[in-house]
C-alpha cells in the first residue's frame, strides 16, 4: 500500500511532468491484463493500513488523477472499463471503486462510455454497468427530486412563455 500511496502522490503532483509519470505508472499497475496488477482489498481483508489509509480511497484518487491527466485520459477510460468487464475482480472489489471514481464526475468526457460500454462488453460487464448506473441514479434521485420540486412549474411566474 505504501507503493500505491507514493504513486498516487505523484499523480496528484503540481508538477505536470511528475503527474504524467504518476498517471502512467498508476495505469501500468492497474492494468487488468498485466501480471503487475496491484491487489485490491477483498471483502474479508481490512481496507486500511496501520496509518488508517484506505486502499480503496487511494485507487479512487489514482483513477481520478489518471482521468484528469490529458496524456492518460483515453487509456484510463479504457482500463477502468476493462475493470468492469473482467472476472479477475469481484463485484465487491470493482463496483465501489468505479462508483466513487464516477460520482460527481458524470459530466466528464468518457464517463458515459464507461457506463454504457462497447459492442465487445462482456455479459459480466453489462450486468456491472447496469448495477453501477442504478446505484448512481439512485444517489442522484433525492437531489433531482429536490431540484425539480424547487423549479418553477409551467404557468408560474418563472415561466417565460407566459411573459
Amino acid at each position: 500500500m505504501l507503493v500505491l500511496s507514493e504513486i498516487v502522490g505523484w499523480c496528484e503532483s503540481a508538477s505536470s511532468t511528475t503527474a504524467a509519470a504518476g498517471a502512467t505508472t498508476f495505469l501500468a499497475l492497474t492494468d487488468i491484463s498485466s501480471e503487475t496488477l496491484l491487489p485490491l482489498p477483498t471483502p474479508q481483508e481490512p481496507a486500511e493500513d496501520e496509518d488508517g489509509v484506505h486502499s480503496g480511497d487511494l485507487f479512487v484518487r489514482g483513477w481520478r488523477a489518471a482521468l484528469r491527466e490529458t496524456s492518460s485520459t483515453t487509456a484510463a477510460h479504457t482500463q477502468l472499463a476493462a475493470w468492469l468487464d473482467t472476472p479477475k475482480l469481484s463485484d465487491e472489489q470493482v463496483l465501489p471503486v468505479v462508483a466513487a471514481v464516477l460520482r460527481g464526475n458524470l459530466s466528464q468526457a468518457g464517463a458515459a462510455e464507461i457506463l454504457v460500454g462497447s459492442p465487445g462488453t462482456s455479459a459480466l460487464g453489462r450486468a456491472r454497468r447496469k448495477e453501477l448506473l442504478d446505484q448512481l441514479l439512485a444517489e442522484q434521485g433525492p437531489a433531482l427530486s429536490a431540484a425539480s420540486a424547487s423549479a418553477p412549474g409551467p404557468g408560474s411566474a418563472g415561466d417565460l412563455a407566459t411573459a
